[in-house]
Parts: C-alpha cells; sequence; structure tokens
C-alpha cells in the first residue's frame, strides 16, 4: 500500500485489500464486480449490491461499453434506485 501512495494518492481499486479504508491518506476500495450485460439486467445487478437506508461506496468495472450503454445503465438504476449516484473516480475517492 505505500508503494502505492507515492503515485495513486487519489486513490486506488484493488482485489486482494480490505473492503475500503484510507491508508496514509490514500482511500483504497476493494473491486466489486465486472458488469457486463443489457443496461436493465446489470441495473438490477448493481441494486442488488445496496444495503437499503446507508449510504454505500460501490465500485464496479466495464470494458470497452459505449457512452449510451453506461447512460442506460445510470437511468435504469435511477428508475429502481433514485437515490444512487454514479460519480467520477477522483470525486468517488473524495467523498470515501
Amino acid at each position: 500500500m505505500r508503494i502505492y501512495t507515492e503515485f495513486s494518492h487519489d486513490g486506488i481499486v484493488a482485489q486482494k485489500i480490505e473492503s475500503q479504508g484510507v491508508f496514509e491518506r490514500m482511500p483504497f476500495i476493494r473491486m466489486n464486480l465486472d458488469l457486463d450485460g443489457k443496461p436493465e439486467d446489470i441495473a438490477k445487478t448493481i441494486s442488488s449490491r445496496f444495503e437499503r437506508n446507508m449510504p454505500q461506496f460501490l465500485i464496479f468495472r466495464t470494458i470497452l461499453k459505449t457512452p449510451s450503454w453506461h447512460v442506460d445503465v445510470r437511468d435504469h438504476l435511477n428508475r429502481i434506485y433514485p437515490n444512487a449516484e454514479i460519480v467520477d473516480p477522483y470525486t468517488f475517492f473524495a467523498l470515501l
């Protein structure tokens, strides 16, 4: 973790770490799922990870998806769970 603070002090995502936290002012979080499929199915998958009535930080990875696919996922997710916010990485780690 100390090595990452030298070049990724804004935050990291990894797989074999604690679920989330801060190490020497560097936020970190464990990777959740890789997302692939129809936007409506992905929205259901994401919302199934929420613990109701409490703030949470979840991170997912998408590979080779179009911007419109991401917008569709967001729109479907907001229909299921209106309080969900999708943010950019810098905002995410600042909030975490």
